[in-house]
């Protein structure tokens, strides 16, 4: 079957739920591209749908991404944490940024899992993950993983429907593509594209820089400190892989090590109770091109071993998994050594 374009996705998508009742969300500890793509999308269906049954649930953010998110709210004098003015229970789950369902703080959002499974629809730049198998609504979800973030994919959905973008949403967009591409370090030609757009809508750059070169948290600041310290070099060739472990702030541990002369970074966070963990991948383009490395395909494969689940893009990821850390990173390794040596 020949896949439909974005226009036609929507359309679709439109067509299914316009008499229905909505809640947006995203994923759990949300980053600046979750809450931004959930907000926009929200603006969106207001717009087109027309009806007031359209509510807006962000879950927790993380301290530095929140406070991106508060300083854009003083700015474009906008509320973008505090939307939801609601209660009811709703007929469609729309999410965003992810398309596991594990990710979604359903207590949080005040739902059931067992109430809304079967009424999930994603819109998402990862590529699918194993529970989107035979799902009743997988023919409404609009995955595109050639996206570099979720936020472009609702960007491009405005555009198509001529949605007039105020400053809050400018800012928003832009704040959710600088985080998620590491200020463009791993853009394409259409996100630079898709942010020159933003410019020419009234985007002040120099704004949002000034946003997003915040001081950084001591807590985060210690982090790095001790994963670059407890730090082990697996060297493939002239590939160099490094793992570490920190409880907190994996993502930012993982950036500042790759920028340290990793090709591949693997930060590991045991759980202090239980036999749970998290693992967060990044990796640099050249390791990615040239060696065919995908964190996200890897860390979706691995789910079975974990019993948990992840993904992501090739150049970054995370996997949280249940039990059988030994076994995972022993997998996990072993991807590397077959992609980087024995090809």
């Amino acid at each position: 079957m020949m896949k439909l374009n974005l226009n036609q996705q929507v359309k679709s998508l439109i067509s299914y739920i316009k008499e229905k009742k909505i809640i947006i969300t995203t994923h759990g500890l949300a980053d600046v591209d979750g809450v931004a793509s959930a907000f926009a999308l929200k603006l969106f269906l207001n717009k087109i749908l027309n009806h007031s049954l359209i509510d807006l649930r962000i879950p927790k953010c993380t301290k530095p991404n929140k406070q991106i998110i508060k300083i854009i709210e003083s700015i474009c004098e906008c509320n973008i944490l505090n939307t939801s003015d609601t209660d009811f229970k709703p007929d469609i789950l729309l999410i965003t940024d992810t398309n596991n369902y594990n990710q979604i703080r359903f207590k949080e959002l005040n739902l059931n899992y067992r109430d809304i499974k079967s009424n999930l629809i994603y819109i998402d730049h990862h590529r699918k993950g194993n529970n989107l198998k035979n799902k009743p609504l997988d023919k409404y979800n609009i995955i595109m993983d050639n996206y570099t973030s979720a936020s472009e994919i609702i960007l491009d959905i405005m555009r198509l429907f001529n949605i007039r973008l105020n400053k809050c949403i400018l800012h928003l967009f832009a704040a959710a593509i600088l985080t998620d591409t590491g200020n463009f370090k791993y853009a394409t030609n259409e996100t630079f594209s898709r942010f020159n757009f933003l410019l020419q809508k009234g985007l002040d750059y120099e704004i949002i820089q000034g946003i997003l070169k915040m001081e950084v948290d001591v807590s985060e600041k210690i982090a790095k400190i001790k994963g670059s310290q407890r730090s082990k070099l697996i060297r493939y060739g002239d590939w160099l892989v490094c793992k570490t472990q920190v409880s907190n702030y994996e993502s930012s541990v993982a950036t500042s090590l790759i920028s340290l002369g990793y090709d591949i970074v693997l930060v590991i966070s045991p759980s202090k109770k239980s036999d749970a963990f998290r693992i967060t991948a990044r990796a640099n383009q050249k390791v990615t091109k040239e060696a065919g490395i995908h964190l996200g395909d890897l860390f979706n494969s691995i789910s079975e071993i974990s019993l948990g689940n992840g993904g992501g893009h090739n150049g970054a990821a995370s996997h949280v998994g249940k039990k059988n850390l030994d076994e995972t990173i022993e997998n996990i390794f072993s991807y590397f050594k077959k992609k980087l040596i024995e090809k």
